[in-house]
């Protein structure tokens, strides 16, 4: 009897002992890293979300768990792990011994564009005997991002018309001097700017003499996207569209080698910075603002934002704009830079039948995209 309560007792301080251990040195030297691979992608792609755990130390831990909350529009392969809210919760469990390294892999898809970040993860371990919970918060040193590009918007009247614009541009190729560039001298002309004397040449040869300049073709394209939606329902189909189709004209036209630049009335969800990339941006940062578009945030005024930027149209640059709202003050924006700058192409999503009624000078330019059974 006595034995059998020295055994008890015996057994009792190692269930303590073991207890206090844990509680106080079962995260020492215990690392975990997640990271996205990759970490660009356009909608519908699958990726990879990496949990990585190296546990340092002699002490194994019998009962690990990983938590941590991500979108719910990356959906994740094993399901049956996830909860499904707002957001997908995760508890990842793992079994780690002594200095171990364990690497799960887990593949989703990407179901919709956007900035999807993780900070930090929950960590929960248990004892050996696992009459216990640990839990402590890990906050992982670096902000975890990934990019879901917008997928590009693709429909055969839509690619018609990139590609008659292509070739307008291809025809019509403006040639502008380019002021860093020289071929020579020659004698002044009263048409001469008198910025382009050339000094020097004059007073050594006494007649006036002006630089002649080399020429270079430039072909550039400008996006302006409204998304302003001044309906009682929002039409987030048509918003989400107008964005696949700024990315799908990046995309035609950056593959042919022509600057793009991207403008929108619409705030983005981290920078909340209005959409404003000018030629020649890197096509990584535009298709990065297009994914981080946040429509539940309110529009700006497309007229006080870029009704004057429209305006400064540079030779060689070609305009499309995509909006799927007609109203009064946009249609008399379009209408006054159709009267000074010339031909530029609308681009209007809709799923209904019924069109808006445009000035006949807008006609030309207007081009209905009907979505309605594309499955968007």
């Amino acid at each position: 009897m006595i034995q059998l309560l020295i055994m008890i007792i015996i057994a009792f301080l190692l269930y303590m002992l073991q207890l206090k251990v844990y509680s106080e040195v079962w995260d020492a030297k215990l690392e975990v890293e997640l990271s996205f691979q990759p970490t660009e992608m356009f909608e519908g792609d699958e990726g990879c979300l990496s949990e990585v755990i190296v546990n340092d130390k002699r002490l194994p831990l019998p009962l690990f768990n990983v938590k941590f909350q991500t979108d719910r529009n990356l959906l994740f392969h094993d399901s049956m792990e996830t909860q499904k809210t707002d957001q997908y919760y995760r508890n990842d469990a793992f079994r780690i011994g002594g200095h171990e390294k364990l690497t799960r892999n887990l593949t989703f898809v990407a179901n919709r564009r956007g900035c999807y970040q993780i900070e930090a993860v929950d960590l929960v371990a248990s004892d050996l005997f696992l009459s216990t919970t640990i839990v402590t918060k890990h906050e992982l040193e670096q902000k975890k991002f990934l990019y879901v590009y917008p997928k590009p918007f693709y429909s055969r009247e839509f690619i018609r018309s990139l590609q008659m614009v292509n070739g307008l541009l291809q025809t019509k190729t403006q040639f502008l001097e380019d002021p860093f560039e020289y071929r020579g001298i020659r004698e002044y002309q009263p048409y001469d700017d008198m910025k382009s004397i050339n000094w020097k040449a004059t007073a050594k040869t006494g007649d006036l003499k002006v630089n002649l300049r080399d020429f270079t073709a430039v072909k550039s394209i400008r996006i302006f996207l409204n998304l302003e939606d001044e309906g009682i329902v929002k039409r987030q189909d048509c918003a989400e569209v107008c964005i696949r189709m700024a990315a799908g004209i990046v995309k035609y036209f950056s593959e042919r080698g022509m600057k793009v630049a991207c403008f929108g009335n619409c705030q983005e969800a981290y920078s909340k910075k209005v959409l404003s990339l000018r030629s020649g941006s890197p096509l990584q940062d535009i298709y990065r603002s297009l994914a981080q578009i946040d429509l539940s945030k309110e529009t700006v005024s497309f007229e006080n934002y870029f009704a004057n930027r429209m305006l400064t149209q540079t030779a060689g640059e070609y305009t499309f704009v995509i909006s799927m709202n007609a109203y009064e003050d946009f249609v008399r924006i379009l209408q006054g830079y159709h009267q000074i700058c010339g031909d530029f192409m609308w681009f209007y999503p809709t799923n209904q039948r019924e069109l808006p009624e445009l000035p006949g000078e807008l006609k030309d330019c207007f081009k209905p995209i009907n979505i309605q059974h594309m499955g968007i």
